[in-house]
């Protein structure tokens, strides 16, 4: 059985995300809960025990599951003690009527759990900061690094969870070689969820495949407004990006009238004689821009810096 002290990281977890995950609840105790989850133990249940073991024996997503549905119903617990013929709260002062606590009572039993993988992510990213993992493979800390929002005809808008993103960019300064056991996606990830950080308004993670060489795409708006399309090139030391891989988003650049710049993105280095290149050389750097390992590398402890 785990200490309270080794698994209290993980409830903490759950009532600062929990409440965002419910559905359903009665809008005059949308506060409240949030409230109670922030401020008092009023959710806590002995059966997230049981849900942190499956955790220590690498079970995460069925861990974190196991443990939200749990702690949905001592929400649902809670809030039916509180509004209960023995609750101790003064309702009439506070201007609850009886017909109106029996139905945020029964509105009680209506609450459900909204979830899906990239909430269960999110969830699984928010513990592994809190837990403080000495572990050096970004496996399990990559995921909850953004959390998408929202769908559009170019991919999805995404937004950066700092806490796992921090975690990562602090691997990445101990020691750069962690770069290279990360997956492509990986690596479009992390940079999508730079940019967000970095104040650009809009953000989308293109799909996996049939993206036109256009892995993140960056919007700011305003004064001076830009459109950037990142392609990012998750190399090995030794692993090159040749000639081709540059021309390839300049062409894009050509066809994709809305973009004002294209940015291509290595954890590796580029083949030497690109920026003499006499038909990419006109575009540097105010229409295409490289960033090699060494460049990708301060520009990401730069902004976990800000």
């Amino acid at each position: 059985m785990s200490s309270t002290s080794e698994w209290s990281p993980f409830y903490q977890a759950l009532n600062r995300i929990g409440p965002r995950l419910l559905h359903g609840v009665h809008r005059d105790l949308v506060e409240y809960v949030a409230l109670e989850a922030s401020d008092t133990d009023s959710f806590f249940s002995w059966g997230l025990h049981s849900a942190f073991w499956d955790w220590e024996q690498g079970k995460c997503e069925e861990a974190v599951e196991r443990a939200l549905n749990q702690w949905v119903c001592s929400v649902q617990q809670h809030l039916g003690e509180i509004l209960g013929d023995d609750s101790l709260l003064p309702f009439e002062q506070l201007g609850i009527t009886p017909s109106k606590r029996s139905e945020l009572r029964v509105s009680t039993k209506r609450i459900r759990l909204r979830l899906d993988r990239d909430q269960i992510k999110t969830f699984i990213g928010s513990v592994l900061f809190d837990l403080g993992s000495n572990s050096s493979s970004p496996q399990l800390v990559m995921q909850g690094v953004i959390q998408p929002y929202a769908k559009s005809t170019d991919g999805t808008w995404v937004h950066a969870v700092m806490l796992p993103w921090r975690r990562i960019i602090n691997l990445l300064k101990r020691d750069w070689s962690v770069a290279y056991q990360m997956s492509p996606r990986d690596w479009e990830e992390l940079i999508a969820a730079a940019f967000d950080r970095a104040g650009y308004d809009e953000v989308i993670l293109t799909p996996r495949s049939g993206d036109h060489g256009r892995d993140v795409i960056a919007v700011k708006k305003g004064i001076g407004s830009i459109r950037i399309i990142d392609s990012v090139k998750a190399y090995k030391p030794g692993h090159l990006v040749r000639y081709d891989d540059v021309r390839a988003p300049a062409g894009v650049l050509g066809r994709d009238l809305q973009s004002s710049k294209g940015i291509v993105t290595t954890t590796s280095d580029f083949a030497p004689g690109i920026v003499n290149d006499p038909y990419l050389k006109p575009l540097m750097p105010y229409r295409l821009e490289l960033m090699n390992g060494r460049d990708l590398k301060k520009w990401l402890e730069d902004l976990a810096l800000s």
